[in-house]
């Protein structure tokens, strides 16, 4: 099983980045745009676990404890994957509590000696895989700044499904109310 732990967002989130993604699908001449039920930005991927590991996982995340706290959108960024697939996000302005969390996350998975990939967060939404699109144009595109409410993390699967990319949500762990 392919497991992240991911923040996912509300429907007014959800409503901004499906109406971002269908300004970009017409600027662009391809690709792979992500659906409306995988807007996510990854706090941590994990990658294939087996049913213990599975366990220790959920048991981190309830372990967790964060306020909520809001995230801001600032521009369109390209990087490119293994195979040279070109990747389009939206990136998001630095957080204090985000990094917070992300370094709380990540001493707990340490911890509990579960190995992820440990590389620097770079929060973002992924907008598009294999984009076909003017990355000049796009990068000077300004979007709308989107500002969203994080009040819950999740651990997530990623699954293959007739050929679609899903994800879905295994469990999730809410802010502490204020």
């Amino acid at each position: 099983m392919r497991v992240f732990y991911a923040m996912l967002f509300d429907e007014v989130g959800l409503d901004s980045f499906e109406a971002l993604s269908k300004t970009l699908y017409l600027r662009c001449l391809g690709g792979n745009f992500t659906i409306r039920e995988n807007f996510h930005t990854t706090l941590e991927f994990i990658g294939e676990v087996d049913a213990t590991e599975l366990l220790q996982l959920q048991e981190i995340l309830e372990s967790l404890s964060f306020s909520a706290f809001s995230l801001e959108t600032m521009q369109l960024h390209f990087f490119k994957t293994k195979g040279s697939q070109n990747v389009l996000t939206i990136t998001m302005k630095d957080n204090p509590e985000l990094t917070a969390l992300s370094k709380n996350l990540r001493g707990k998975l340490k911890t509990s000696g579960i190995p992820f990939q440990d590389r620097p967060l770079i929060p973002h939404v992924t907008l598009c895989r294999k984009a076909k699109c003017d990355e000049e144009e796009l990068i000077a595109f300004r979007p709308k700044k989107i500002i969203l409410r994080i009040s819950k993390v999740s651990l997530m699967q990623s699954i293959q499904e007739n050929g679609r990319l899903i994800y879905k949500e295994l469990s999730f762990k809410n802010a502490k109310m204020e």
